[in-house]
């Protein structure tokens, strides 16, 4: 360790108030003098490491603060991978952006109650940190604060903190259980995205909305209690839940955002709320254990919502108005249920059909909607003479489909939408068309894509 003269060391500010800087960026221990209120700037320029103190000091092992500290400036000691260990004194009020971010030694850190700001990434990827007692002075957890704290086991909340910042917790993979006070309103987006070691949690009675990601990724989650507060679910805020069997929505909730709980692997009940009348597009994709009956309020179901789900008989109840298509993608799927009182689907020997004119009962005119991706029959014979349309998803994932019959002259008097098979389909399945109808079929933009095309 190299025998530095502080004062010769560290650059000052006129006033000597503000450490600045050092001359010397190898150093590895640091004393600050007494009378200095500041180590680094407040807010410094993007691209700039003026006024950053002892950021980017890759040697520096320990530093020692003085009772005069009440600013730990802006990327301060951002970059110092060697710090292990700093005593912030009870002088301190304000720790600003990035002071200590990637400080990736830095194991052990006490902040005093002195302290009353923290502001975003303050310890973001200090990835040895393992433990952090949060003030009860402190309001607010600002963006990023503790982003990608790998090895942060423990973290306290208390009584007093009012917000938690987007990203606040982002990452922090060793996190096993945590409880968010009731003083708490507002949890940013992805606050807790990819804490994978996350088993429960608890939220607050104030809160209004879960954001887009705030769960994301939280594979070990079990456990989570929605409070009746919560009115809105944002996307993806439990997308990739992998351990999550079970989850009550509350009555309370109107709202729920895209791919809510998409890849959750191993949920097998939810209950949603009374409001809630549409299943929103991605929500229970890669959901193969759910096992959920859709109730008779329910009115739309967007596109991809069901892909991968796992249940073989699916049932469409009476109040279903509008089904996107590729709603079903590469399900298990065998056969398709409709309600005789629904006005707008039906089944046909199992095959999802939206009716398109005339009276149901007398199966004038149909959409293709669906062709249950996992029924058993190696070949679909195409009734020109009710169905009028192939929709957009209509043949993903028919593993077992070997051969398509359609004996129309002219192909172009059914409808197709151009996504209607997928490519695996289009490569191994065997389109059968009529005599004489060869060359109308090659050059169809649809039918022409079939690898095979057989005379029937």
């Amino acid at each position: 360790m190299h025998d530095y003269n502080m004062e010769d060391v560290l650059i000052l500010s006129d006033d000597r108030k503000t450490v600045e800087g050092v001359k010397d960026n190898s150093i590895t221990h640091a004393s600050i003098p007494e009378g200095v209120t500041n180590i680094g700037r407040l807010h410094v320029p993007i691209f700039t490491n003026e006024g950053r103190a002892f950021s980017g000091c890759t040697s520096l092992q320990s530093v020692d603060i003085p009772n005069s500290v009440k600013t730990i400036g802006q990327s301060a000691f951002s970059g110092c991978t060697s710090l292990q260990c700093v005593d912030i004194p009870n002088s301190v009020e304000e720790i600003c952006s990035c002071a200590f971010q990637y400080c990736i030694s830095l194991w052990d850190i006490d902040i005093p109650r002195s302290v009353k700001i923290i502001r975003g990434a303050a310890f973001s990827g200090c990835e040895s940190l393992r433990s952090i007692s949060i003030p009860n002075s402190l309001t607010n957890i600002e963006g990023g604060t503790f982003k990608d704290c790998k090895v942060l086991e423990n973290i306290v909340i208390p009584e007093g903190v009012i917000s938690i910042g987007a990203s606040a917790f982002e990452g922090c993979v060793s996190i096993k259980t945590i409880n968010i006070p009731n003083s708490v309103t507002k949890i940013g987006t992805g606050a807790f995205k990819g804490c994978t070691s996350l088993q429960s949690i608890s939220i607050s009675r104030n809160i209004t909305i879960i954001e887009s990601d705030t769960f994301k990724g939280c594979s070990s989650l079990r456990v989570i209690d929605i409070p009746e507060s919560v009115n809105y679910i944002g996307t993806s805020a439990f997308s990739g839940c992998e351990s999550l069997q079970s989850i009550v929505i509350p009555n309370s909730v109107t709202r729920l955002g895209w791919d809510v709980f998409s890849c959750c692997t191993s949920l097998k009940h939810i209950e949603l709320p009374h409001k809630v009348t549409e299943i929103v597009p991605y929500m229970f994709a890669s959901c193969p254990n759910l096992h959920y009956i859709i109730p008779d309020r329910i009115i739309k179901i967007g596109e991809f919502a069901f892909e991968e789900i796992g249940v073989e008989k699916f049932f469409i109840p009476k109040t279903i108005e509008s089904i996107k298509g590729h709603v079903f993608d590469y399900s298990q799927i065998k056969e398709f249920i409709v309600d005789d009182e629904n006005p707008c689907y039906v089944s046909v020997n199992g095959v999802l059909m939206e009716i398109c004119s005339g009276n149901k009962k007398k199966n004038n005119l149909f959409t293709l909607h669906t062709y249950p991706p996992m029924m058993e029959l190696s070949q679909y014979f195409i009734d020109s003479n009710i169905i009028k349309k192939i929709k957009g998803g209509a043949f993903y994932g028919c593993w077992n489909l070997k051969g398509i019959h359609i004996v129309l002259e002219d192909p172009n008097e059914i409808e197709v939408e151009c996504d209607a098979f997928s490519e695996e389909l289009l490569e191994d399945c065997i389109l059968y068309i009529a005599t004489g109808t060869r060359w109308a079929y090659k050059h169809h933009p649809v039918f022409g894509k079939f690898k095979n095309i057989e005379i029937e």
